[in-house]
């Protein structure tokens, strides 16, 4: 209790001084890697060579991205996902999906099914009925004994999971980062510092690696940049 008190109150000490700093323009550039300690609200803790720093996230202006691993015992209904494929017209995959991504709702991940754009010119102006590889972005409806279908912009799509896929994580909610997860930034820092204690920097960008898989279960609901639940999917990834 003492440490979430004392880390509350240190962001609102951040804040003053980000403020303060910003009025005076003293602000610096810095670019850090570290570990993540913990995290409340707008601020990260950050432990950077063995000193604190807490690092303000502004998730309007912010550059965040996270990334990881995922087990398939994670996939459940209201999860948005990328993956690429041949189908059928019935929109049932070819072959076994070998890769697959949980994603945040974004301007490149769009619900639907494209043409894929990684496939050659031939393939892209094959007419839909002809196969082609495609990439599908949608929100699971279902997962169960590896068969997976998605929810793309209305259409249902039906595939089968390969038992040794790729499962990656690719999201933009930093709240999602536990102690020992991996951190670099780019910022900004007050040039005066205090004597004592925690140093204090606005983030810019910020990328975030997680250490350990995602898997199991969660009820948690979803949160994107503005920390409000995401359009396109229910459920958030939350690791055990």
């Amino acid at each position: 209790m003492t440490r979430t008190i004392s880390f509350a109150a240190a962001a609102i000490l951040l804040a003053a001084c980000v403020a303060q700093a910003n009025a005076q323009q003293e602000l610096r550039p810095v670019e850090l890697k570290g570990t993540v300690e913990e995290v409340s609200g707008a601020v990260i803790n950050v432990k950077c060579d063995g000193k604190d720093i807490y690092l303000q996230v502004d998730p309007r202006k912010t550059k965040i991205e996270c990334n990881g691993k995922a087990k398939a015992s994670y996939l459940q209904a209201g999860l948005l996902v990328r993956f690429r494929g041949e189908f059928d017209k019935k929109g049932i995959a070819k072959e076994e999906i070998s890769e697959l991504a949980i994603v945040s709702p974004s301007e490149t991940n769009e619900p639907g099914v494209a043409a894929d754009e990684i496939g050659g010119d031939d393939e892209k102006r094959k007419p839909k009925k002809d196969g082609g590889s495609r990439l599908v972005v949608g929100t699971i409806k279902q997962f169960k004994d590896g068969q997976l279908i998605v929810q793309a912009d209305g259409r249902a799509i039906r595939a089968t999971l390969a038992e040794d896929a790729e499962i990656r994580v690719e999201l933009d909610d930093y709240t999602l980062a536990e102690a020992g997860d991996k951190i670099q930034f780019k910022g900004r820092t007050p040039a005066q510092q205090p004597a004592e204690g925690p140093s204090q920097a606005i983030a810019d960008e910020i990328t975030i690696t997680f250490t350990e898989p995602f898997e199991g279960d969660t009820k948690a609901k979803p949160k994107g940049k503005s920390g409000k639940a995401g359009k396109a999917s229910k459920a958030s990834p939350k690791k055990r």
